[in-house]
């Protein structure tokens, strides 16, 4: 069976970057993303037991959802409406279709607010599993898919590129610092940022994420040790919405914002857009591969009938 190349992540802060090379590549993933399935890959050992111990968290996180009552301050409420009214009130922004293929699985558009130069980009696509697995996927930044993802783009040097959650405020606010990669001859990008999400209704879940002034955090973050010549802090700031169409099928909406700062041109920017929500790709390939990965298992435990 051939081996399917992984796509690049735009997990959170995993943006495409600004350069004509990682537009291409942001090009050709939506391409792969929207045309004819792709043979699976067969999963070693090691990678079905990290997969399940991924989903063992969810689980346990998924009980939260069920068995606790979130309780949000002032604060949280605003800070969730501010970003969701890109999504719940879509007609008051003029979004552009930025992937024009009417058969795409994940459309994709672009829109400037006229506040900044540098414009959001929005992506929706369906996806097999439950808005409560969906939402738990993201909420948690330390998952071995998600660490694996960042190795395989920035490397293993923990203090140079780290990748994790800062602060665990509440079960339903945390708080993330990321380092990444930037294609040469940029220098790299360090994130900080503030998520927050809540369950609107039975069926119906959003995540939201803002970019962070770590000295109103009150944490001494371990930033990462590069120079500090050679690290810029971006801008992140991100709406995802989960809502449930099936028992495991899932509508996603996602828009996104980032600034990658420093001395790119916005016009360069804006070319890398489709990448920045390039995660609804990754969330549509990820849950697609689990259920596959759920077959084979299926197929291992079966036991071969003996002949008389």
């Amino acid at each position: 069976m051939p081996k399917r190349r992984r796509r690049r992540s735009s997990f959170f802060f995993n943006h495409s970057s600004s350069s004509d090379e990682e537009k291409d590549t942001s090009d050709t993933e939506c391409k792969q993303s929207e045309g004819s399935k792709k043979p699976r890959k067969r999963f070693t050992a090691q990678e079905q037991e990290s997969e399940i111990e991924d989903k063992k968290e969810r689980v346990a996180f998924e009980h939260t959802l069920n068995n606790n009552s979130e309780v949000y301050n002032e604060f949280e409420e605003d800070f969730i409406l501010t970003k969701l009214d890109l999504l719940e009130n879509e007609s008051a922004y003029n979004w552009e279709r930025i992937n024009n293929d009417e058969d795409a699985l994940t459309p994709k558009w672009r829109m400037f607010d006229g506040k900044s130069n540098i414009g959001y980009a929005k992506c929706q696509g369906t996806i097999e599993t439950s808005p409560e697995d969906l939402l738990a996927w993201y909420w948690h930044f330390d998952s071995n898919q998600n660490r694996k993802k960042h190795v395989e783009q920035n490397g293993d040097d923990e203090n140079a590129f780290p990748s994790r959650c800062e602060s665990l405020i509440n079960n339903h606010h945390h708080l993330l610092y990321a380092c990444r990669r930037m294609p040469f001859p940029l220098v790299a990008r360090d994130f900080f940022s503030r998520g927050i999400w809540k369950k609107l209704d039975p069926n119906k879940f959003v995540l939201v994420y803002n970019y962070n002034d770590e000295k109103n955090s009150g944490l001494e973050i371990k930033k990462t040790t590069l120079n500090k010549s050679k690290v810029v802090r971006a801008e992140y700031q991100g709406c995802y919405l989960f809502e449930r169409v099936a028992r495991n099928k899932t509508f996603m909406s996602y828009v996104a914002k980032v600034d990658v700062r420093g001395m790119i041109p916005s016009a360069l920017a804006n070319t890398g857009l489709k990448g920045v929500v390039g995660t609804v790709d990754r969330a549509v390939e990820y849950f697609e591969d689990q259920s596959f990965l759920r077959r084979e298992q299926d197929d291992s435990t079966d036991t071969p009938r003996s002949h008389k």
